[in-house]
């Protein structure tokens, strides 16, 4: 499946160089990730990733937006506030941030509820991590009480 490739591709040896070289940190751990399909009135609150940074070993947070012909103005918007910034979910696109000191808040905007039938608002999100730091059993455990689709939640 494509989440099996993603895996083989975001945990290859050439992919953990990359991350670390870009992150200033060791990578060698298990990167987690999760896929998310935002429908009309999703969104994610403000949260940083930072409050699992020493438990699950995160130290380079990605999102890969998946979401073709995607319109800014129906929202769904990747919004960080310390310095403010706005990612406009375009297909094929990577957005990467430090997963250091809580300095990165952050929050997916509501997806507006006029979105045509056709539109998805798809993302794959998860962390570079740590093996000396990363925590499996507790990663996943975490994993499962995240949501598979955008509802409503806070970290």
């Amino acid at each position: 499946t494509v989440l099996q490739e993603l895996y083989g591709l975001f945990n290859s040896s050439r992919m953990r160089r990359w991350a670390a070289k870009l992150s200033e940190q060791r990578i060698d751990g298990i990167t987690a990730y999760f896929a998310s399909w935002y429908r009309p009135g999703d969104f994610v609150t403000l949260h940083a990733d930072t409050a699992y940074e020493n438990e699950y070993g995160r130290h380079l947070a990605f999102v890969l937006q998946l979401s073709r012909d995607w319109d800014p103005s129906w929202g769904g918007d990747l919004t960080f506030f310390d310095p403010p910034y706005l990612v406009h979910p375009a297909f094929n696109s990577m957005t990467l941030f430090r997963v250091t000191s809580g300095l990165q808040q952050h929050l997916v905007t509501p997806v507006i509820s006029a979105v045509p039938e056709h539109a998805r608002r798809f993302a794959i999100a998860g962390w570079f991590t740590s093996a000396g730091e990363f925590k499996h059993d507790v990663l996943m455990a975490a994993a499962m009480q995240e949501p598979a689709t955008g509802a409503t939640y806070a970290a």
